[in-house]
């Protein structure tokens, strides 16, 4: 079995450069909803977003097997400022999820992506924020189906 890999691709000349890949991972996709389609990312990239979107394609060998947005944004804490990944948010969308293949589910992409953001990842950040989505969402199953076994870089499929 091939590896989960990570490319990053940023902001809307990015997400051009992946549509094609984009739109055949959610047509493929039988519980996608509409903060999942690209165009609606576009339109948040346009109009509302105050920073770029790195749109992290995940790929099983030469398979794109999911998608996951997220947002760079800077928080102050006190004194000290941060630098936070987070699905994409604003007042408008409410509402983010990672896009993944069907028979892809629980099989290592949280465990997968942590490590490409700490050691691949051409951004920097301090923090991954992941609190926006619902009880049927994709990125809550991957979280639920992965446990943390006490090493920094040890999240592992249950």
């Amino acid at each position: 079995m091939h590896r989960l890999w990570f490319q990053s691709f940023r902001g809307l000349a990015g997400l051009a450069e992946i549509r094609p890949e984009w739109d055949a991972l959610l047509a493929q996709s039988p519980d996608a909803r509409f903060y999942h389609d690209p165009r609606w990312h576009e339109a948040l990239q346009r109009h509302v977003l105050g920073s770029e979107v790195h749109y992290l394609l995940c790929r099983r060998g030469r398979e794109t097997v999911a998608l996951v947005p997220l947002e760079a944004v800077q928080r102050r804490s006190g004194p000290v400022t941060l630098r936070a990944l987070r699905l994409p948010e604003h007042p408008v969308s409410d509402l983010a999820d990672v896009l993944v293949a069907p028979g892809q589910r629980r099989r290592g992409l949280f465990g997968a992506l942590l490590r490409y953001l700490r050691q691949g990842f051409p951004g920097t950040w301090d923090c991954l924020e992941l609190d926006r989505f619902t009880e049927r969402s994709v990125l809550k199953g991957e979280l639920g189906a992965e446990v943390y076994n006490g090493r920094a870089d040890a999240w592992e499929p249950v």
